[in-house]
């Protein structure tokens, strides 16, 4: 099952940000403009974390977190505030595990979600399906999730052939900093039907470097003609890292292998 998240805000642009960037992290999202509605839908859903903010009409940040703590005493609730320190401190006395201040980093509240979520026995593993819009959050945070999922890296390879070149370049340098979990996708991106895709993934094959020479050697055997060609191309791009391992293959027994190495 899917975890949830309830993002309480009464902004609904703060609100639409967040639950978008979850989302797109693979989250189910649900959203309240004010303490009272958190609580209705806190009973209703159970959310594994709960994103509060303090000041709200109707009911304010600090009596929905006890409200809600009534409710289940194990909840998790992340408090968000733009205001004084004192506040932040009800709501930690109110039991919230945490208080990030306004302005806030979308990148930590993330992150803590994640950690929160890992503590929890659902054990879930971060593996999102990116959109353009989170493609250029992780561009522009310069950093990239260790445990990224396949699904993820597919998402990005599609992206090779958007029209905007900012997102192409965005997602080539994504799919780079990704590095040994993009391999093999980025090799049967190879295969694709679009020129642009493959010359693309290509490209990142050759900056990922020697990690990528086995992947690539293997395909020299597994691939198609039009595979080998490219692979080739890419090897002799890396340049003289790979050599040593390319020697080992000038006996290999496929003498289709043999003649490529000697190419590359």
């Amino acid at each position: 099952m899917t975890p949830k998240v309830l993002v309480v805000d009464d902004y609904a642009d703060l609100r639409d940000i967040l639950k978008t960037m979850l989302r797109d992290s693979g989250l189910e999202v649900l959203e309240a403009r004010d303490g009272k509605e958190a609580v209705r839908l806190f009973s209703k859903h159970k959310p594994d974390v709960v994103v509060m903010d303090v000041a709200m009409p109707e009911k304010d940040g600090i009596t929905a977190t006890k409200e809600i703590l009534n409710i289940d005493a194990e909840a998790t609730i992340i408090g968000v505030t733009a205001f004084s320190s004192i506040k932040g401190n009800e709501l930690i006395k109110a039991g919230a595990k945490e208080v990030i201040s306004k302005p806030v980093s979308w990148k930590k509240i993330i992150e803590r979600i994640y950690e929160y979520l890992k503590k929890g026995d659902r054990k879930y593993v971060h593996s999102p399906t990116l959109t353009t819009t989170n493609i250029d959050f992780l561009y522009r945070e310069g950093k990239v999730p260790k445990e990224i999922g396949k699904q993820a890296v597919i998402s990005l390879i599609s992206n090779l052939k958007h029209e905007d070149e900012t997102v192409r370049f965005q997602a080539r340098w994504v799919l780079e900093k990704i590095g040994t979990p993009a391999i093999e996708p980025l090799i049967d991106a190879l295969k694709h039907e679009d020129e642009t895709v493959r010359f693309q993934a290509r490209w990142v094959l050759e900056k990922i470097g020697t990690s990528a020479v086995i992947p690539l050697v293997k395909a020299l055997k597994e691939g198609d003609e039009t595979v080998r060609l490219q692979v080739v191309e890419v090897l002799s791009k890396i340049g003289t890292s790979p050599l040593r391992f390319l020697s080992l293959h000038i006996k290999d027994e496929d003498k289709t292998v043999r003649l490529q190495v000697v190419e590359a």
